[in-house]
């Protein structure tokens, strides 16, 4: 799985670079028309929430799923068509790109529903099936990129097409576990819908985040701001990409996983994530460019916003640990007073009721700046950011221990994983800066071998210090080594 994850983390990087190198700011406005999809996904996440936690359990899904998820998505059309005519202006005259983002929700929506009964039986389906996505994305756009001219329409058809392919792949590998189970003695889709407050409630903060860019843009009335903070983002977010570990903890939990579990997951996760801290921190000017020399400007704000991507690690880990521990919906006759006592409430309103503070907060503080110059934009917007995901890191970590969760976070490997970042950073101050455009080939050939001695210094030094990361060397090299053989 991790092999997996790691592809397809490679490939989501490359696409992002090679389309901001051809778009270049506006790369904005495609991320301005991804958020409207990503917000029109909404109703699909009481039909994965529901899926997940009934096919983890043993039932037969299928049928309901499908007839619920016809019925997700035509709500989600319709929210995304609305939203887009009442909220901008962007797309007036481009209904082209309007209509094959449509096409492209859809298929996501499909994609979705055998994905997520896939990863409630099987959790490394998941990173096989996104693996199968982002290369077939990466290969036709370098086709593109190679011998076409490339815009916002062509993208589009890319992302379309692999999903496709990606929807294939789940069917016709996982059809066996798909299509299995104990058939429910009632209708699971009517419940579904009929509770649907109740995963609405729990995944709206994440649907919502999306209108941070909505807002940014309608009060600045242009797609610069989100085009050096989404760039900036992508670059501290090679963090939180390492969070395909701590989604495989939340189905373990469900099936009676326990601490250890918990305390696997924190290792691991921070094993992959600590060492982009000081790549970050010490050589943005330098890395950023790989997305573009117009990219550099928005260093300092990638290096704001490492922080809050180390704090979003912290929040994943605790909405895996206090969703996944709840049983309350074990029992199929839950009610009404349940769900209220339960984590599955006081959670997502935790959660609902920190992101429209964040978002009040983002649209008082741009409307009050007195320059709208797109990098001070950014640059504050960073510094909201931070601040939203600092508190919700601190308010969970007080509800888990309100309510008599318990559970022991590895300080000391973190803190080893750590030191040897920092031990391995002394490398990164040796990289040249360079005040011109860097071609995708030239950025390769002079950056590689620092980031690769980097890397390696870190991870010997991990496995010198480290039990965990000793553990994860010898099994990746035994999995290598029986390929090898069997091949």
């Amino acid at each position: 799985m991790y092999l997996a994850k790691s592809i397809s983390f490679v490939t989501g990087a490359l696409f992002l670079i090679l389309i901001s190198r051809k778009l270049g700011i506006e790369v904005g406005l495609w991320q301005l028309l991804m958020s409207y999809v990503s917000v029109s996904l909404l109703p699909r996440s009481i039909i994965n929430f529901w899926v997940t936690r009934y096919t983890s359990r043993g039932f037969y899904t299928v049928k309901d799923s499908i007839i619920a998820m016809l019925i997700a998505s035509l709500v989600g059309s319709m929210i995304y068509y609305f939203s887009i005519l009442t909220t901008t202006s962007f797309f007036v005259g481009k209904w082209d790109l309007v209509i094959l983002g449509n096409i492209f929700l859809l298929m996501t929506y499909l994609s979705s529903l055998f994905g997520i009964m896939a990863f409630s039986r099987a959790p490394q389906a998941t990173g096989f099936s996104l693996s199968i996505f982002e290369l077939s994305k990466v290969g036709l756009l370098l086709y593109l990129y190679l011998y076409f001219t490339m815009n916002i329409a062509s993208i589009m058809v890319i992302l379309i097409t692999a999903r496709l392919l990606e929807f294939s792949f789940i069917v016709l590998r996982y059809r066996s576990i798909i299509f299995s189970g104990i058939k429910p003695e009632q209708p699971l889709w009517t419940k579904w819908i009929f509770m649907s407050w109740v995963p609405l409630l729990l995944t709206l903060p994440v649907y919502i985040s999306y209108v941070d860019k909505l807002i940014v843009s309608g009060i600045t009335n242009s797609y610069e701001p989100i085009a050096y903070f989404s760039i900036a983002f992508a670059l501290a977010g090679l963090v939180s990409q390492t969070t395909s570990v701590v989604s495989v903890l939340y189905p373990k939990l469900l099936q009676s996983g326990g601490e250890n579990d918990i305390i696997i997951t924190f290792k691991l996760t921070f094993f992959f994530s600590l060492p982009i801290l000081p790549l970050v921190l010490v050589s943005a000017e330098q890395i950023i460019q790989v997305f573009g020399y117009e990219f550099v400007a928005a260093s300092l704000v990638a290096r704001v916003l490492i922080i809050a991507e180390i704090l979003v690690l912290f929040d994943n880990i605790l909405n895996s640990i206090l969703l996944g521990l709840e049983k309350v919906d074990a029992n199929i006759n839950f009610s009404f007073r349940d769900i209220f006592k339960s984590m599955l409430f006081k959670v997502p309103l935790l959660n609902n009721l920190m992101i429209v503070s964040y978002l009040v907060l983002l649209g008082v503080t741009v409307s009050l700046l007195w320059d709208l110059d797109p990098l001070y934009v950014s640059l504050v917007w960073a510094i909201v950011y931070i601040a939203y995901r600092l508190a919700l890191v601190l308010s969970k970590f007080t509800l888990s221990r309100r309510s008599g969760i318990r559970f022991g976070v590895p300080w000391g490997s973190i803190g080893r994983y750590f030191l040897a970042a920092g031990v391995a950073s002394i490398v990164l101050f040796f990289m040249p800066k360079v005040t011109r455009e860097l071609r995708l080939l030239e950025f390769v050939i002079l950056y590689a071998p620092y980031l690769a001695t980097y890397l390696g210094v870190y991870v010997g030094i991990s496995v010198m210090i480290e039990k965990e990361a000793r553990y994860l060397l010898e099994r990746t090299i035994s999995i290598l080594t029986g390929k090898i053989k069997k091949s």
